[in-house]
């Protein structure tokens, strides 16, 4: 029998079913983006014909710990209208000795079959592999056990469909990180006193990131480094929609991000270095699912949209950032400066568009210069609409590359840009990377510390839309 089948639908997005357990361990790394250590991992399903939504992983948690990790990951799925879930426990602990004739983390399991159970919300399949590689046999925590082996994830027909739509899945995240890093550090020094001098001649000193005082990002970002932490992600469009059948698992595809409460709440959550990772959505085919899923099945992969649920707590939240870094923005462009901060990102925009990456030192500085100006930055946020076209992809490559190569502080401008662009798209795992880049270039950075609380409070995508809507466009090129 066949486990595993396509459909192409009529605007070109392309559904994968599957119907096998093994199959759907072996789409995990490619819906997160990379492949996970040891870790849980919880798939939020809805009835059928309705989307998958959140992905949710995190690290093995300690045995004394078990409790309230189990505790938070359970009301993290819960935020989400869902039918059911699936469990998937990857590897073990260090250190972790499951006792005689049981799986690994068997009480781990079992805690939250119980708490989805007693949630209404039942677990219909918890399933753990000691890897997520071919010939890995995996098994199944329920009484009447299922058992398997893995296919070969790079090899399956979601592999290749990803493959074909540009998908990228990483090794780790490691990998995913180490695209941020400082192409060269000779040249990011020689950046770094051509800016000094560009900023020491201007009329009238610019105020980089909007702190109380224009030298206060410099001495910050020497001073002191942002803690690493990881909260709730969200995938791009990796996303599943649909429904699971009794026993089955449902589709993998695009997810809403869940209401947040208190801004104090969203600090809280934010700051945890324990916090759960989130995965919602995919593009095209982006890693996304839809359709139904027969008896015993698992569901789809396929093409998805984003979920818009929205949030008054949070929504009121983003309201009151953005008019706190208003306040606290002097207005060091004038209106001839900012015109001409404009030119120049519309020209890099344009090379973006055309394929050109190449940007010297001198296109560097002038870029860091106008990104600061915080008209110009705001403005670009639109660059990141429609999510996943081709200008928008332009883009976002454009922003990567500044990152990789503008000196702190001022490269905390092009990483939020590139963090609103991914979390725009749905690719949570970049969105948070690029956030925390932001924030360890510049400690305290209002717009990305802003973006950091939504993606940890599963603000959805769309809802962030707004931010970009209420700015006037016309920087790319038509």
């Amino acid at each position: 029998m066949t486990s595993t089948t396509t459909d192409t639908g009529t605007d070109g997005r392309i559904t994968v079913r599957i119907s096998d357990p093994g199959e759907l361990i072996a789409a995990v790394p490619h819906l997160l983006t990379y492949r996970p250590g040891p870790s849980v991992v919880l798939l939020n399903h809805g009835g059928r014909e309705s989307p998958i939504t959140p992905v949710i992983r995190a690290d093995l948690p300690d045995s004394t710990c078990e409790p309230d990790a189990a505790r938070d990951l359970v009301r993290a799925v819960l935020r989400h209208p869902g039918a059911g879930v699936t469990v998937v426990i990857i590897g073990r602990r260090p250190g972790h000795r499951a006792p005689p004739g049981r799986i690994p983390h068997h009480g781990l399991a079992r805690r939250l079959m119980s708490a989805f159970g007693d949630a209404g919300r039942p677990v219909d399949h918890a399933l753990w592999v000691p890897e997520i590689r071919g010939g890995a046999r995996w098994r199944c925590y329920h009484e009447v056990c299922l058992r398997g082996v893995l296919p070969d994830d790079r090899e399956t027909v979601l592999a290749a469909t990803m493959a074909t739509t540009g998908q990228v899945t990483y090794g780790s995240r490691g990998e995913v990180a180490r695209l941020l890093d400082p192409d060269d550090p000779a040249a990011i020094t020689r950046r770094q006193h051509m800016l000094d001098a560009a900023i020491d001649n201007w009329p009238t000193r610019p105020n980089f990131g909007a702190t109380d005082s224009p030298d206060e990002p410099k001495q910050a970002a020497a001073g002191s480094s942002a803690p690493e932490w990881f909260g709730a992600t969200e995938v791009a469009d990796r996303t599943a929609v649909g429904g699971a059948a009794p026993g089955g698992f449902g589709e993998v595809a695009s997810g809403g991000l869940a209401a947040a409460g208190s801004s104090e709440e969203a600090k809280r959550a934010a700051a945890g270095s324990s916090a759960p990772e989130w995965f919602g959505v995919t593009e095209v085919a982006d890693r996304t699912a839809a359709g139904g899923v027969p008896p015993g099945g698992v569901g789809e992969v396929a093409s998805g949209g984003l979920a818009a649920a929205g949030s008054s707590a949070v929504d009121s939240h983003v309201e009151a950032e953005r008019a706190a870094e208003d306040r606290a923005a002097p207005d060091w462009f004038g209106e001839a400066q900012s015109a001409e901060h404009l030119a120049v990102v519309r020209a890099a925009l344009a090379r973006a568009v055309a394929g050109d990456f190449d940007l010297s030192d001198e296109d560097v500085v002038s870029l860091a210069m106008a990104l600061s100006d915080l008209t110009v930055r705001d403005r670009c946020l639109t660059t990141a609409d429609p999510p996943g076209e081709p200008p928008a992809t332009a883009a976002e490559r454009l922003w990567l590359e500044l990152v990789r190569r503008t000196p702190m502080p001022e490269r905390a401008e092009p990483a939020v840009l590139l963090g609103y662009s991914a979390y725009r798209r749905g690719d949570g795992v970049l969105a948070a990377l690029a956030f925390d880049n932001a924030l360890a270039a510049h400690p305290g950075h209002r717009l990305a510390e802003l973006l950091r609380i939504c993606l940890s409070h599963q603000l959805p995508p769309e809802t962030l839309r707004r931010l970009s809507d209420c700015q006037e466009g016309g920087l790319m090129p038509t």
